[in-house]
């Protein structure tokens, strides 16, 4: 005969198996949740770090191109360069509002467009109008400008001359532009490299007829709309850093070259020597075109933002970007403020002769 409290032993009852079933749910609940947390958490990081490395790369290239702007080889009577011999053989004059004139004006290290629309037009840190714009032959690739962000043009030869990298002026690359002086006082001339006449007529003005020789490296910098739709179920494509240059394989200008997506403000102040004693005695949003108020350093302001849309994400803070507010929610854009963003700030000096002239 079975003994019948052997078999309730040998069983579980009901309440038991209710149980059970309650705490392995739970249990399971938590791993889930715990999985869910930790994958949520490694795509934030995952976007923080490229928030940085962005942030940091945009940040890097501004800083070193502002810190040479306006860097002629150590030539620095800049207002003596002459620039009449960059024509075209198809065209008699340089259109003076044209976006390559912009561009070879050598007697300028930098052009600042402020806060300019969609369209390049400049704008105060108020909204209003300037009445100065970009050159409407710009070929910004056929997309829209970064409403609220800088455009910035700067001028300058490259880091080493011809001469320092084992050339002679019979290597020079034909459709490029240069700069050759004899002495730091000058004469000056930029020419291309395939305009011999130019470089013949500056020889015979030179007394020791030796020239040196710099390859002139403008460029134009900003941001630029990924697409004509800002705002999508899937977030807002972010904004492409981007540049112009002068184009080595014919006349004209460079296709643009988009460096790093996810910047979405540049914000650029210049420190301006009012009195020449050698120290910044005012910031401005435009720098001066005057000689006798030099640049002495720049401060810039970076806003990277996230490309992936985070729905259950917003982004309260209201952003100073030098004198400029920035507020994500009032973007005008819907989906911009479930992005994750970070600010960058430096200041630098410029390290030109002309900024240190007395």
């Amino acid at each position: 005969m079975i003994d019948s409290n052997r078999i309730r032993l040998a069983g579980m009852t009901l309440t038991e198996v209710m149980v059970s079933l309650l705490l392995s749910s739970l249990l399971t609940l938590a791993l889930v949740s715990l999985f869910v947390s930790a994958r949520r958490s490694s795509l934030q990081d995952e976007q923080l770090a490229t928030l940085q490395e962005v942030g940091r790369y945009a940040l890097s290239f501004l800083s070193r191109e502002l810190e040479m702007v306006g860097f002629m080889g150590g030539f620095d009577q800049v207002e003596v360069i002459d620039n009449a011999a960059l024509v075209s053989a198809d065209q008699s004059t340089l259109t003076q509002d044209s976006c390559l004139a912009l561009l070879l004006d050598g007697q300028a290290g930098v052009t600042h467009f402020n806060n300019v629309n969609e369209f390049g037009q400049e704008t105060d840190h108020l909204g209003q109008s300037t009445g100065r714009s970009l050159p409407s032959d710009c070929n910004l690739g056929y997309r829209r400008l970064v409403k609220g962000s800088d455009v910035v043009v700067i001028r300058r030869v490259k880091d080493h001359s011809i001469q320092e990298r084992g050339f002679s002026t019979d290597n020079l690359v034909p459709w490029a532009v240069y700069l050759s002086f004899s002495d730091l006082s000058g004469p000056a001339v930029m020419h291309r490299g395939s305009d011999l006449n130019a470089v013949t007529a500056l020889q015979s003005r030179s007394p020791q007829r030796e020239l040196e020789t710099w390859e002139f490296a403008p460029q134009l910098i900003y941001l630029r709309e990924q697409s004509d739709v800002l705002c999508t179920d899937q977030g807002a494509p972010p904004p492409e850093l981007c540049r112009i240059r002068l184009k080595q394989s014919g006349y004209g200008l460079s296709p643009p070259q988009c460096l790093v997506d996810g910047v979405e403000r540049i914000n650029i102040t210049f420190g301006i020597d009012n009195d020449r004693n050698g120290m910044v005695d005012q910031w401005a949003d435009v720098p001066p075109t005057a000689l006798a108020a030099p640049i002495r350093s720049a401060a810039v302001d970076l806003l990277v933002r996230s490309a992936v849309l985070e729905p259950h994400y917003s982004d309260p803070k209201i952003y100073l970007l030098g004198r400029d507010v920035y507020d994500p929610i009032q973007d005008g854009v819907a989906c911009t403020e479930h992005h994750r963003r970070t600010s960058f700030h430096t200041a630098v000096e410029t390290r030109n002769l002309w900024s240190l002239r007395p």
